[in-house]
């Protein structure tokens, strides 16, 4: 576990920056949920609604549902790392990882909005644990691939030689974690949380 927790070191200044950005992120997504007009908080409620009528009536496929959430949260990890290794990736990356914590900060804010202290209570149950541990290892990915790019564009700059060897197999074992980490995350939010919303709605009628 030591040399586990050795080969993972991060730079803690990029995971401040990465912070702030969530912050904003989430902030902004909540407040846009807000400020839109009618019909659009119209369709956020109905396309919630629609949700929470399925999973109360059993009308979801889990099959289907983890196959879709596992994809785009393999897509997303994937092409980050992907960009990691480029150095033209950094600004990219950047939106991703802005965009991602937007649209948690968006869903948070239209359940709040929708269904008030029932809301409040759904979007900490559809956040506890496991979008924060996607949120976490989203970060550490990120910060990981934000270092990779900056070493490479410093080394073509100053002409600096690396150990591509070892700096690849570190960022592959951070693909590796992340990828067992949303694998779990994606069965725990197809397949126990759903049970969990519908006893909630249960409670709260």
């Amino acid at each position: 576990m030591k040399k586990l927790l050795d080969n993972l070191k991060i730079n803690k200044k990029m995971l401040y920056f990465l912070l702030v950005i969530t912050i904003i992120a989430v902030i902004a997504g909540s407040l846009f949920t807000i400020i839109l007009d009618k019909t659009d908080q119209t369709m956020v409620k109905e396309h919630l609604e629609k949700y929470i009528t399925n999973v109360r009536i059993n009308n979801v496929s889990n099959f289907k549902s983890f196959s879709r959430v596992f994809m785009a949260d393999f897509t997303l990890i994937s092409i980050i790392w992907l960009l990691g290794i480029s150095v033209i990736g950094i600004p990219i990356i950047l939106l991703l990882y802005f965009a991602n914590t937007f649209i948690f900060g968006f869903s948070l804010g239209g359940m709040i909005v929708n269904y008030k202290f029932k809301g409040l209570l759904f979007s900490i149950l559809s956040t506890f644990p496991h979008q924060i541990i996607n949120i976490g290892i989203y970060t550490i990915l990120v910060a990981y691939a934000l270092n990779l790019s900056f070493r490479l564009l410093n080394s073509i700059v100053f002409k600096k030689i690396l150990d591509f060897k070892k700096i690849i197999n570190k960022y592959l074992l951070i693909y590796a974690i992340s990828f067992v980490v949303i694998l779990i995350t994606s069965l725990y939010e197809t397949l126990l949380l759903p049970n969990i919303i519908k006893l909630l709605f249960t409670v709260f009628k």
